[in-house]
C-alpha cells in the first residue's frame, strides 16, 4: 500500500515538468499538418466544366452555374459551409483545375457570408489581346 502523499508529489511533479499541448491560438501561429486538406481553390484556366466534382461530391457542396469560359458553358461553385474537405474533387478533376490549400481559417456569423459560396472569376479579357 503506497504511503499517504506519495501519489500527490508524483502528480506535482509531472505537472509542473510537462509542456502544455496546446498553443494560444489566434496569437501564436498554427502548426499546419504537411498532408491538410484546407480551403478548395479552382483555377478557371485550367477547368473544362465537366461536372465530375459536382457528380462524385459526397457533401453536395458543388453545384454547376453557367460560365463563358470553359468548353461545357458551365463551372462548379462552392459552398464551403457543406463541404466536408475529403479532398474527392480534386482526385476525380481530370485537368487538375481544383487543389486543397493549407487555408483553414473561414469562419463565418451567418450562412450567408460571401467567403462561404465561392464561384471561380471568369477572367477579364486582356488588354493586349483587344490590340
Amino acid at each position: 500500500m503506497p504511503r499517504p502523499g506519495a501519489m500527490e508529489g508524483e502528480i506535482l511533479g509531472t505537472v509542473l515538468r510537462r509542456k502544455t499541448a496546446t498553443i494560444r491560438y489566434p496569437f501564436q501561429e498554427a502548426v499546419r499538418p504537411e498532408r491538410l486538406r484546407g480551403k478548395i481553390e479552382h483555377d478557371i484556366e485550367k477547368c473544362t466544366g465537366c461536372g465530375l466534382c459536382s457528380r462524385d461530391c459526397p457533401a453536395t457542396a458543388i453545384t454547376m452555374v453557367e460560365s463563358t469560359k470553359t468548353k461545357t458553358k458551365k463551372k462548379p461553385e462552392f459552398r464551403f459551409d457543406r463541404c466536408i474537405f475529403c479532398g474527392t474533387c480534386e482526385a476525380v478533376c481530370p485537368k487538375k483545375a481544383i487543389t486543397m490549400s493549407t487555408a483553414f481559417e473561414m469562419a463565418a456569423f451567418t450562412l450567408e457570408d460571401e467567403h462561404l459560396v465561392v464561384v471561380s472569376e471568369d477572367p477579364e479579357p486582356s488588354e493586349k489581346a483587344e490590340d
